[in-house]
Order: structure tokens, then C-alpha cells, then sequence
């Protein structure tokens, strides 16, 4: 792993000033009119690419004797003399005119790095789209080769001020994008598939950075925002391994979480802020406080879950906590107060209502008449007649249990008439 640093010359007419960059408290400044010299000077890479046209080649300053690659290289020569352990390198590129030529400027920026390098980007001098394109290769060799983006830095000229009779210009980072694209990212992933686990480490990683920074007073530190990311990890695994009690206590804590924090999110993590309003949507309609008692409102939060599955595209959970939906039906429809009590006990009640819809499964299947014989008398069996469960029973049944054993069975449905099924399977549940 070594430092890097990427920067770019072009054919503007380059005036000296005094670059400024703030590390910290500390403030460092360096004269000059070609920024890739402060970008050695302020960052110090081992490696450090130049990129540059055939009309760069030959731009220079007016009047000036030396192009400006040959100032450069004037420069950087000292340091060669010296035996310090710097490189340089000029890189051609074409001029991004059209669609070829950015993908080929891509392929260039992108080969020179290596996997688990540190880089610096410099676009101060870059021409035409390529600071935008830079930040998308950026974050290409963020995920493609774990590289780490120190800074996005640009020596912003036009905002240059006096001070003391001479210029100074600000260097910005614009790192924040490439934060911004993560924190994109991560809040994609949680609203499109449940997903939490990137964004509640981001949170947490927000937090526990800005204690140990302390750049404010203590009881001005975000205090809520590990306990956010935390929740939000949390309610992912209960989406992700389908427990549908878990899902609407975590929600609930997580709602609970989220509007308490909203003034720090303002403050401290302004990227979740913006998506708050839709996170907020996706999960208050599957909380609920009391998911360990059963009850009619309870099964109506655990048909929005089994939705709320359907729309995450997570299939397999979906079918899995219908099937447990409608056993907690039949409990709760018994008004047998030992079931409900019990409902969630799988000794006690639930493999025994298990069994007889796998029996009373089968008659309709097979047609068994000694299983009818058994069965007709049964409570179940009278209340699958009487809300006509016979079809959705079979779909159910079939559907998840070809699920659970990953289609190894002769004549496996393929993957979307599965889906089909687990959709016609849910609207049934819907109109009970």
C-alpha cells in the first residue's frame, strides 16, 4: 500500500498564488502556478501521475520560455538529484470529445492504480467533464479495488483573496461527494431490499468519529446516532431471517429512535436526513408495541410484513411468515384463550395446527377419504371449509416447502412461477 496521487494539466493560462490548505488547526501555503506541485508539496505521495493531452504538451505561460511539462519536470528534477523517494509520471490521454475517448481517459486513470493504494485526486487543472469523471472513478476503484480515497482536491483560484499584499486561494475537498455517493449507497440498499447493515455502520462510524475528533464542546456530540445505526442493523437481521415479532419490535424501537434523533441528523449527518422522510414511511406501517400479544391488529401489521417482504423483492421470507401468519390466524380466530395465550409455543400449539393443515393438505390433494373421516370433525378443518382455504392452502404449502428445499424435487417450478405464486399467496392472506 503506498500513497498516490492523480493530477492533470491543461491549456489555461496558469497565474502564480498562494495555494492554502487546511490540515486540522494547522494551516500550510505554497506559491505557485501549477497545481501539481502543491499536490507533492501538500500531500507528499510516493507516485504521482500527470495527465495531459498532445495540446498540453505545449501550453504554456505567455511569454514564457518552457512549456509547462517542462517546468515540471525542471522541478521535480531536484528532487530526483537528491535520491528522495518520489516518482512522477506523465500520462497521455485524448481530450474526452466523445464517449470513446472518456472511456478510454477511464481505462488510463484506472490502470495506473493498484489494489489497496492510497490516493490523492487532483482536478484543479482538469479540463472540460473530467472532474465529474474523476469522481466517478473514484468511486470505481473505492469498490472495485479497495483503494482509499484520502482527498478530491481543487485549488479554487476564482475565489482567491489578498491578504497582506499578496493572493491567496483556498483548496477544497471534495471528498464530501464521494461521502455523499456512499451514504447514497448505503440508504439504497436499506429502502430497496431491508438492507441496513452498511448504513448502520456508517452511523455508528459517524459517531464514534466525531467523540474521537471532539471539534465541539461535548454536550454539543451527537449522542443517538450509534444507537440509530445499531437498530438499523438490527431490524435488517429480523427482515432478513423473517421473524415477523422481531420486525415489528425492532420497527418500533427504530421509529422510536429515528424522530428522537431528527436534530442530530440535521446536524451531523445531513445525507440521512434527506432520505429520513422515506425510511420513516417504509417502517412505521410495520411497528407495532405490543407484536408478542396476539391480537387482530397484530395480524393485520404481520399482512403488511408479509407485503412489505413482497416489495423488498425477499421472497423466501415472505412465503415463510405466511405460512406462520395463517397459523396465528386459525389460533386467534379459535378464540381458544390456552391457544392464544400460547401461540407462539410450538409444543403446545403451533405444531399440532401445523400438522393438521399438512393433513387436511394432503386430503384435498389426494383426495384420502380416511383422512377426511379423521379430520371433518376438527375445528381446523371446518374453518378452512367455511373461508374456502382449500386453494391457498395448496398454493401455500407447496410453494414454500419447494422453497425451503431449493427445488430439489422432479419437476421443480422455475423461479417465476414461484414468485407468482408467493404474490397469489399473499393477496389471499390480504382479503382474510
Amino acid at each position: 500500500m503506498s500513497l498516490k496521487a492523480i493530477s492533470f494539466i491543461g491549456v489555461g493560462k496558469y497565474h502564480p498564488i498562494n495555494y492554502i490548505w487546511e490540515e486540522g488547526e494547522k494551516e500550510k501555503s505554497f506559491e505557485t502556478h501549477l497545481f501539481p506541485l502543491a499536490v507533492y508539496k501538500f500531500f507528499k505521495p510516493k507516485k504521482l501521475y500527470i495527465f495531459c493531452t498532445e495540446r498540453t504538451k505545449t501550453a504554456k505561460r505567455e511569454g514564457a520560455k518552457k512549456t509547462y511539462v517542462e517546468e515540471i519536470e525542471e522541478y521535480f528534477k531536484n528532487f530526483a538529484e537528491k535520491g528522495e523517494n518520489f516518482s512522477y509520471q506523465f500520462v497521455d490521454i485524448p481530450e474526452g470529445k466523445n464517449v470513446e475517448e472518456l472511456w478510454e481517459i477511464f481505462d488510463r486513470l484506472s490502470s495506473v492504480i493498484e489494489e489497496e493504494d492510497e490516493l490523492v485526486i487532483d482536478v484543479t487543472h482538469a479540463f472540460r467533464s473530467i472532474p465529474m469523471f474523476s469522481l466517478a472513478v473514484a468511486t470505481y476503484l473505492k469498490y472495485t479495488k479497495r483503494v482509499s480515497i484520502k482527498h478530491i482536491v481543487y485549488g479554487a483560484f476564482e475565489a482567491s483573496y489578498e491578504k497582506e499584499g499578496k493572493k491567496f486561494a483556498p483548496i477544497f475537498d471534495l471528498g464530501l461527494f464521494l461521502e455523499i455517493l456512499k451514504w447514497l449507497s448505503a440508504s439504497e440498499k436499506f429502502l430497496e431490499f431491508s438492507y441496513g447493515i452498511t448504513l448502520g455502520s456508517i452511523l455508528k462510524e459517524t459517531h464514534t468519529g466525531l467523540w474521537k475528533e471532539k471539534k465541539s464542546r461535548a454536550e454539543e456530540l451527537p449522542r443517538k446516532l450509534k444507537r440509530v445505526g445499531g437498530a438499523l442493523e438490527g431490524f435488517s437481521y429480523a427482515v432478513w431471517l423473517a421473524q415477523p415479532v422481531e420486525i415489528m419490535k425492532r420497527a418500533n424501537n427504530l421509529v422510536k429512535l429515528l424522530k428522537e434523533a431528527l436534530s442530530e441528523f440535521e446536524a451531523w449527518a445531513k445525507p440521512f436526513k434527506v432520505i429520513l422522510e422515506r425510511v420513516l414511511q417504509r417502517i412505521e406501517r410495520i411497528s407495532y408495541p405490543e407484536p408478542e400479544v396476539l391480537s387482530e391488529e397484530n395480524l393485520k401489521v404481520q399482512k403488511r410484513i408479509c407485503r412489505f417482504l413482497l416489495e423488498q423483492n425477499l421472497y423466501m421470507q415472505a412465503i415463510a411468515v405466511a405460512r406462520e401468519w395463517l397459523i396465528s390466524w386459525i389460533i386467534l380466530k379459535s378464540g381458544n384463550e390456552e391457544w392464544i395465550k400460547n401461540w407462539r409455543d410450538n409444543r403446545k400449539v403451533r405444531n399440532f395446527i401445523e400438522k393438521d393443515l399438512g393433513r387436511i393438505n394432503a386430503y384435498y390433494s389426494k383426495g384420502n377419504e380416511k383422512t377426511l373421516k379423521e379430520m371433518q370433525n376438527k375445528y381446523i378443518f371446518k374453518m378452512t371449509e367455511e373461508f374456502d382455504l382449500k386453494g391457498m392452502l395448496t398454493l401455500l404449502f407447496d410453494t414454500r416447502n419447494e422453497i425451503a428445499h431449493c427445488g430439489m424435487k422432479k419437476e421443480a417450478k422455475p423461479p417465476e412461477a414461484l414468485l407468482e405464486n408467493i404474490k397469489k399467496v399473499i393477496e389471499k392472506i390480504e382479503k382474510l
